[in-house]
């Protein structure tokens, strides 16, 4: 079983005041046309005006972190392209330390709704907030160097542009701040000496072997991956690539831990490739990340080469010099068990797959990465385990998906088993998950070779370890908002709370209610206890006062009734509200006397204004 702590990156808490460095970038004002400048649109060459774009300095050199923190913001849609939505718009962020180098981050908003407005910290994902498959697929990341004197860029995109005439979308008042961690100090350089020959699977004969090195000279805990500090690689077999050529690392005092890297990016053929001073290099596979390591511990490691292309080294390195980082132990939330086997059929999204429900625990902000075990036993004979994918969503936050793909083996591999840290992708990552939603994992082939609805291969006895990217609140509420109409709304209906205990606000914000019944989880900064009201209100639903009893911790307050009907919200129930409904009776869309948000102005909302009819504010 993997161990409860792998991946970290010292993680900020929601408040910055742990950080090394938060660099904060605003937008005073903001537009949002097309997709970044490196990125073709279909061919399309906008002929409005450029993306609003921003220079800010680094003043204090970090490393960095995985999220980015969006503090406040107003973003709108242009009336004059109707086609438009805010899932689309984001920002993408380079470095001039790192040319060519980029990472974005999405707004993460709902799919419907032409405005929103973030009042409170909303923690977004870097590299894995965008709706496209180029804005997940982050080139500066996590733990990469920003050194001081540098300098970002930061441009806004829309990454549909419905209109090469008009802006898609606009913001205002936009404030976020990219969280940075201190440049982790090595624990340990390592220093290949002399040729390093890569020439198959790990385990095969004439495969480079070192044993001794560097030994430890304080205790530290693992990290997440290394920084290269040099070298070359040379291909001697013409179809090998770069990226094959990998290290496996173990630690004297833990002989039964693994920890791959990859040393090269270029997955594909090649003559050379050196290896960039500075780059960081994240475990492909490991089983003991974050685990303490005691003074005078040593490594060992074995080159190997992922794919043999022939008898002898398919590459060789010289000079290969590298640091490995030390971290911290990150934030465990919880074990999904997946105890029966699952068939892998099609690709995601597919009703053919096998799937699994499970009830969320609160998770502030979903890790980038994930604890995972299980054995992967192929059905069709040209299936490879690495076609293997699990799909992770949230009742919670419909429209956004992460995606795990388990198994590194290709070729015909008749089982293959997993135990150890892996990547999580997706415009999922970096969400708040609320305790009580509900997660869902579908299993899928993402390369069949058999016709739809046939097995390719099965999923046995895994497990998914599930880590928040930030510590767990000190304090919260987590409850259910209960407000009627349909199980699912076409339209969320935004409902805005506040904690007041005393005199004093403690914490305020908005819950989206996505259907008849959503779960939320509060964040509260700093523990509370005693007698306090948390106010609801907002749309068309009367103003609702609940009083509480604060722990000190994160506690439950079960259901929330809201009553619906006032449409106005004058705080009563009243014949404008009638007027209303009357007056709109047949429209579609998301208009205000749609007050059960099924879509559509009818009877039932006519119902249900009639049977408030008198009803006032708490």
């Amino acid at each position: 079983m993997f161990s409860r702590a792998p991946w970290s990156l010292f993680f900020c808490a929601l408040c910055f005041a742990n950080c090394a460095q938060a660099q904060w970038v605003n937008f005073p004002t903001a537009k949002f046309g097309a997709r970044p400048g490196n990125v073709q649109n279909d061919g399309a060459t906008p002929t409005i005006t450029e993306n609003s774009v921003i220079s800010v300095p680094v003043e204090t050199g970090y490393a960095l972190t995985s999220t980015v923190n969006l503090v406040s913001g107003t973003f709108w849609t242009n009336v004059l392209v109707p086609n438009t939505s805010l899932t689309e718009i984001g920002f993408k962020l380079t470095n001039d330390a790192w040319p060519g180098l980029a990472t974005y981050v999405g707004l993460g908003t709902s799919a419907v709704g032409s405005t929103a407005t973030i009042t409170i910290l909303t923690i977004r994902s870097l590299g894995s907030s965008g709706n496209s498959a180029w804005s997940n697929s982050a080139t500066l990341r996590p733990g990469t160097s920003i050194p001081s004197g540098s300098e970002w860029t930061v441009e806004c995109y829309d990454d549909n542009d419905n209109n090469p005439n008009q802006y898609d979308a606009f913001g205002s008042g936009i404030s976020f701040s990219i969280p940075g961690s201190p440049n982790a100090n090595p624990i340990s350089t390592i220093t290949l000496s002399g040729q390093t020959n890569f020439v198959g699977p790990a385990g095969t004969s004439g495969n480079s072997f070192y044993s001794g090195l560097s030994p430890l000279t304080k205790t530290h805990n693992m990290g997440i991956g290394v920084r290269l500090l040099g070298g070359t690689l040379t291909s001697l077999m013409a179809p090998t690539w770069a990226g094959e050529a990998r290290l496996l690392l173990r630690n004297s005092a833990l002989p039964s831990q693994h920890y791959e890297v990859q040393l090269s990016s270029l997955n594909d053929s090649y003559l050379t490739a050196p290896l960039p001073t500075g780059a960081f290099r994240p475990w492909l596979a490991s089983s003991a990340t974050g685990a303490t390591l005691p003074v005078g511990s040593s490594w060992s490691i074995e080159a190997f080469d992922d794919f043999d292309d022939g008898p002898g080294p398919d590459s060789i390195g010289t000079g290969i010099s590298f640091d490995i980082l030390a971290g911290e132990i990150p934030v465990f939330v919880q074990d999904i068990p997946i105890s029966s086997p699952k068939n892998l059929v099609d690709a995601f999204p597919d009703p053919n797959n096998g799937s699994l429900l499970a009830v969320a625990a609160l998770n502030p902000a979903l890790a980038n990465f994930v604890g995972f075990t299980g054995s992967y036993s192929k059905v069709a004979e040209d299936n490879w385990a690495s076609d293997t994918v699990i799909a992770i969503t949230n009742s919670a936050i419909p429209g956004r998906s992460a995606f795990i793909q388990p198994f590194t083996s290709i070729g015909n591999v008749p089982l293959a088993t997993t135990t150890g840290v892996l990547s999580l992708t997706g415009n999922l990552v970096g969400s708040s998950i609320p305790a009580g939603s509900q997660y869902r994992l579908e299993f899928s082939d993402d390369v069949p070779s058999l016709p739809t609805g046939a097995v390719e291969a099965i999923l046995m006895s895994a497990t998914v370890t599930l880590y928040s990217s930030v510590p767990l609140p000190s304090a919260g509420l987590n409850g259910t908002l209960i407000v009627g109409g349909p199980a699912a709304f076409s339209y969320p209906r935004p409902v805005s709370y506040s904690i007041v205990k005393g005199t004093q606000t403690i914490a305020s914000g908005t819950i989206d209610a996505t259907g008849s019944s959503t779960p939320f989880s509060i964040f509260i900064p700093t523990a509370q206890t005693g007698a306090a009201v948390i106010i609801f209100d907002g749309g068309s639903y009367l103003r609702r006062r609940v009083s509480i009893s604060m722990n000190g911790g994160v506690q439950s307050i079960g259901g929330i009734a809201l009553q619906n009907g006032d449409i106005d919200q004058s705080g009563e129930v009243d014949a404008t509200d009638l007027d209303a409904v009357i007056s709109s009776f047949g429209m579609v869309g998301n208009v205000p006397a749609n007050v059960d948000a099924n879509g559509e102005v009818d009877a039932e909302d006519l119902n249900i204004v009639i049977q408030a009819f008198g009803s006032v504010d708490e």
